[in-house]
């Protein structure tokens, strides 16, 4: 009996010990954060469980900390033991009041108090990608060369996906080569990041000049939708560069990742063609023409071969002949029709790709690529902003006839190619009206808590509107006006449905003249300001510039969805 009664009570204090380790593990595994102190005027976000240090940064007056979606709006923030936070009320802070600006003060324990104004950003539903860079900065990241760095990556939840503490890290890019950079990496062997297909080679879009944030992500998908191989997958992320937040990025993998066998060439022009020693132009401009991007270091009889290869398709092409046996005729007609969907400006002349396989013996159109400066935010000429105009049209009033490829346009000149192209248009069109009505809101939500951080940290990139919302709001419009314009031009048997993005209220417009009274309109959330509405003015002499504004200019093509101001500038003679 007493056995029995020993065992029991054994049995009862082994139970109340493992509840004990396991309640202490859960305690201790509890996300736990602190507001410390480093230095005169700098302040700290803690994640102890990461063991990773948020850096303050301050801004009119105000300290932010921008914060990774794991990090969890029920935690508590406590102070540490030394150098007290409190708000202003004089209670530990116990709540993150994300996005508002909160009053507090550090006690110093001797009487003396500092009052601090902080704003916690906090991101959701993306990664979270930190890289630490060996004895460099941010900045320091040029295009050159790679440089010795380490990477850990977060799920949203804040599980650990992938640590290295070996990779390489260098910039890219050439007109997306801007205040916010995009990054090259590369890691110490195949790795499936956030979720992605495996490689040893990263991209990192900084998306600048996209203030979406989503047309490339949007236009990889459709493009993958479409059945166009060799598509990129992609996935959004928060980077931070020694701890400090530097933006929303998309990863990505290059286009020639997984090619093993044929060939990729890309048309490129100016400073991005003559850059590259594999490369061969099939007319007399030596500032435009392919570049060889796989095989790399191949030898000359290849580049000949595939040159000769690529100037038998331009001579067919300009003979006007439909050349099924030579050209992937679906594959031009895809890549065609979301260049003229998305609005690329760019096409036909930079980044557009071509593949020859071991298999067909035929050119391919694509990988798809590049699209940050699509979707009607490019301003630098009016018909960048026209939803009515043709891409292919735009591109070579862009960069001229003798740098663009003209076998889109020779194509469509051909009735047997036109009729292929609306028949492809109409059989996909559901997934292009699925992003202007679905997809684009849907991005819209996954990545405004993400966005509103970036916008806080690169004001001056080409924003068109203050808000993100905005921005997101004329994307849709300009695509839903895109639909129009194909189904239009290509007489498909579609109905492009109605869209209504207005918020119902209004706005004043005013326009001013240096040394005269200023002329205000109002007008309804969503209106066009048509040209007849414009104050008198001599256009051959002036234009109007947006006062709050970087590089955005009036146009009849956008729509007021803010209170905005014209000033008038003198056009250059």
């Amino acid at each position: 009996m007493h056995m029995k009664k020993a065992f029991g009570l054994l049995f009862l204090i082994t139970v109340i010990l493992l509840g004990a380790i396991v309640y202490c593990a859960l305690v201790c595994e509890k996300q736990v954060y602190y507001l410390e102190l480093s230095g005169p005027g700098e302040l700290f976000f803690y994640d102890r469980k990461h063991d990773i240090r948020f850096p303050g940064k301050e801004m009119d007056g105000v300290t932010y900390f921008f914060l990774p979606s794991y990090i969890n709006t029920e935690s508590i923030i406590q102070s540490s033991e030394t150098n007290r936070i409190f708000i202003s009320n004089g209670h530990i802070l116990d709540n993150a009041r994300y996005g508002e600006i909160q009053d507090i003060y550090v006690d110093y324990g001797d009487g003396t108090r500092i009052p601090w104004k902080i704003c916690f950003m906090r991101s959701a539903n993306l990664y979270s990608a930190f890289i630490f860079l060996d004895s460099k900065t941010y900045w320091d990241i040029d295009r050159s060369a790679y440089s010795d760095a380490s990477i850990a990556i977060y799920d949203p939840v804040g599980d650990k996906e992938y640590i290295d503490k070996s990779i390489l890290i260098k910039g890219r890019g050439n007109s997306s080569w801007q205040a916010k950079r995009p990054f090259e990496i590369k890691t110490s062997y195949d790795v499936p990041l956030c979720g992605l297909k495996p490689s040893d080679k990263w991209v990192l879009l900084s998306n600048y000049l996209d203030p979406t944030l989503m047309m490339n992500h949007l236009m990889f998908e459709l493009s993958d939708k479409m059945g166009i191989e060799n598509t990129t997958d992609s996935e959004w992320m928060d980077l931070y560069i020694n701890n400090e937040y530097v933006g929303n990025y998309l990863i990505c993998k290059e286009p020639q990742d997984g090619f093993s066998s044929g060939f990729l060439i890309k048309k490129d022009l100016y400073d991005s063609y003559e850059k590259h020693t594999e490369r061969f132009s099939i007319n007399e401009n030596d500032n435009s023409g392919f570049i060889l991007v796989f095989p790399r270091n191949s030898d000359a009889d290849l580049l000949n071969d595939i040159k000769g290869y690529i100037t038998i398709v331009d001579e067919r092409i300009k003979q006007e002949c439909f050349d099924t046996e030579l050209l992937d005729i679906p594959s031009f007609a895809k890549r065609y029709l979301l260049e003229e969907f998305i609005y690329n400006t760019d096409s036909m002349a930079r980044s557009y790709y071509f593949y020859g396989n071991d298999f067909d013996g035929k050119l391919h159109a694509g990988p798809c690529w590049d699209y940050d400066q699509a979707g009607g935010f490019d301003t630098s000429e009016d018909y960048f902003l026209d939803y009515d105009y043709s891409v292919v049209e735009a591109s070579v009033n862009e960069w001229g006839a003798e740098n663009v490829l003209c076998w889109d346009a020779l194509l469509l000149s051909d009735p047997l190619y036109r009729e292929e192209v609306c028949r492809i248009y109409s059989e996909y069109y559901p997934f292009f009206e699925e992003a202007v009505f679905e997809t684009i809101p849907e991005y819209q939500c996954l990545l405004e808590q993400s966005a509103a951080m970036d916008y806080m940290i690169w004001k001056d990139s080409r924003k068109k509107y203050e808000t993100y919302q905005d921005n997101v709001r004329y994307l849709r419009f300009f695509l839903h006006h895109r639909l129009r314009y194909l189904s239009e031009m290509l007489s498909a048997d579609v109905n492009v449905p109605e869209l209504n993005l207005s918020n119902n209220q209004r706005h004043t417009v005013s326009f001013i003249f240096p040394g005269r009274e200023n002329e205000n309109i109002t007008v309804n959330d969503g209106d066009e300001i048509r040209e007849s509405l414009l104050p008198q003015y001599d256009p051959k002499l002036y234009y109007w510039e947006n006062l709050d504004r970087n590089y955005v200019y009036y146009s009849p093509f956008v729509p007021i969805y803010e209170d905005t101001r014209y000033i008038l500038e003198t056009a250059d003679q």
